[in-house]
């Protein structure tokens, strides 16, 4: 058999590739989450200047580590769930995501799905005989 005639039997699913939508949402929610990181790290630096630090200041900032926590855990499993749809590394991409859920969020969903080409299981078996 030909090389050729290889690649000839070989199958893309294209009808996944035509039918999937890239999560567009996803970097509009990593967006707003980057300007509210930016908005909240400039107030931070206001607050630092002042010196006004009292029991309002420190339960506020337990409260604000406590919800980007929580943010962080969210945006590492929805961007492994895209990461999976998109046939990516889910590992990889779930820490990223926990570290720096922003940038993670809009890279995925300005990220096109990779495609994995799969081989006629009828051509592997000429070819072994």
């Amino acid at each position: 058999m030909t090389n050729s005639q290889i690649h000839s039997n070989t199958i893309t699913n294209n009808k996944n590739v035509r039918t999937y939508k890239r999560p567009t949402n996803a970097f509009f929610v990593g967006f707003i989450l980057l300007i509210i990181a930016l908005i909240q790290k400039y107030i931070k630096t206001q607050e630092i200047f002042s010196l006004d630090y009292d029991d309002i200041f420190i339960v506020t900032n337990v409260i604000l580590k406590i919800i980007s926590l929580t943010i962080r855990i969210i945006a590492a499993f929805w961007v492994t769930q895209i990461a999976k749809r998109q046939n990516r590394n889910i590992l990889g991409w779930g820490i990223f995501a926990f570290f720096v859920p922003p940038i993670a969020l809009m890279w995925l969903g300005l990220s096109r799905r990779i495609e994995i080409v799969e081989q006629n299981t009828s051509v592997t078996q000429d070819l072994q005989s």
